[in-house]
């Protein structure tokens, strides 16, 4: 019975294979070392980079979000795009029920709002009226109050510090809304002002009255109805998937995402973001020519020792793939160092506020947090991964590719 002979260069492929690869990448310890670390300190620039930028701009967000819009809002179809009075969500007390049970709502905050005339005495100037309930929102105004206090019953108004610059009132006086009602009839309201307030924002501080819900919502004729209910979520990040899980509306009012909301801000942090992508791709570009010069030094170094192995029998293709399994092996060592001290750095870097000098005071002044933190996002983490993997293995790829037109003669009479 004939006996089959097994093929000396499937015998190769496999753990031997990959074994060899790994003895290959360690024969100059060196130039292993420099790459790996070179890789480690990419993967840790981009991804503290990264984290630093989205720790910024959730921050910014959020601080956006708790002035007045939230992280989602509940609001009539058509109300976004043309705010009219007679827009309203109607039956609020069973959207608020329905919304409310959604884990990652963490407030739900029914609001009327409308614009008109805010009058004391002879002097009128036109503001929005916000109706709030002051035991369920969460906008910032309210640990904003420098003058007074917050709203407390019916009948009270607290107003912008520049608006009550420009109306000449105080602590005490009384203010008058005159707008127009869901009717189209007359809305009128008399409220004590029983506070001011700095929220940072010069819009809302010269802008804005806020009185309660009930006291609004009468005035204009409304019936367990609200314009909005802003919401505040665990993160920002659930907004988009609270509003894909309720398909956009909840009881046919539309459910938006804070993007939606606040269009200025999310054009801006994307702005933010293609840049920041412009720094990762030139890195990414780096480590690139770092493998490709690296590979090009190991096929000039070790020339005698693929002229054997093709002597032997041995495809330049196998020879391609033990320098690409080379390639990464290093590449993934430099990941799991860059990553884990990514983590381990943005975990523990924070900044104090009160250490920026004069841009710590203005930070202040907008109501940030006294101390910033990144973000470690574990999904951009592996998306980098994913990408200097990909880029070193097509370095890898490009510098080994005059394998396939290495000559044996002459590959054997070269001296290492």
């Amino acid at each position: 019975v004939p006996l089959t002979q097994a093929n000396p260069r499937r015998s190769i492929v496999g753990v031997s294979f990959v074994s060899i690869a790994w003895r290959n990448l360690w024969r100059n310890m060196r130039r292993s070392w420099l790459m790996i670390t070179s890789v480690a300190f990419i993967v840790l620039l981009i991804v503290f980079m990264h984290s630093s930028q989205m720790g910024i701009f959730g921050t910014m967000i959020d601080l956006q979000a708790n002035q007045l819009h939230g992280h989602a809002q509940i609001q009539h179809p058509k109300y976004h795009d043309d705010p009219r009075v007679e827009y309203t969500v109607p039956h609020a007390a069973a959207v608020l029920e329905r919304i409310r049970s959604d884990p990652r709502v963490r407030v739900a905050a029914p609001r009327v709002m409308t614009h008109g005339l805010v009058s004391v005495g002879e002097k009128s100037v036109g503001a929005m009226v916000v109706g709030t309930d002051p035991d369920q929102d969460f906008a910032v105004i309210k640990t904003r109050v420098d003058a007074g206090r917050y709203l407390q019953q019916d009948g009270e108004a607290v107003v912008g510090s520049m608006l009550a610059r420009n109306l000449g009132v105080d602590v005490g006086d009384e203010v008058v809304f005159l707008g127009s009602g869901k009717e189209s009839g007359v809305a009128a309201l008399v409220a004590t002002v029983v506070g001011t307030f700095t929220s940072g924002m010069a819009v809302l501080d010269r802008s804005q009255v806020h009185v309660t819900l009930s006291d609004l919502g009468g005035a204009l004729g409304l019936s367990d109805e609200v314009h909005a209910i802003a919401l505040q979520l665990d993160t920002y990040t659930s907004s988009q998937p609270l509003v894909d899980d309720h398909d956009g509306e909840i009881f046919g009012n539309r459910l938006a995402n804070w993007e939606t909301l606040m269009p200025d801000l999310a054009a801006q942090l994307e702005m933010k973001m293609i840049g920041g992508v412009a720094f990762y791709v030139l890195f990414v570009v780096l480590v690139t020519f770092g493998v490709v010069n690296a590979f090009i030094m190991t096929i000039h170094e070790r020339t005698q020792e693929f002229g054997v192995l093709l002597a032997l029998g041995m495809r330049p293709g196998a020879i391609v793939g033990m320098l690409q399994i080379e390639a990464l092996c290093m590449s993934v060592l430099g990941l799991l160092v860059g990553i884990s001290l990514a983590a381990v750095v943005v975990s523990f870097v924070q900044v104090n506020i009160a250490s920026l000098g004069q841009v710590g005071e203005m930070y202040e002044h907008l109501n940030l947090p006294q101390v910033l933190r990144g973000r470690f996002n574990l999904e951009a983490a592996m998306v980098t991964a994913a990408v200097i993997v990909l880029a070193t293995q097509l370095a890898a790829v490009v510098s080994t590719l005059k394998l396939y037109r290495m000559k044996v003669v002459e590959a054997l009479m070269t001296e290492e």
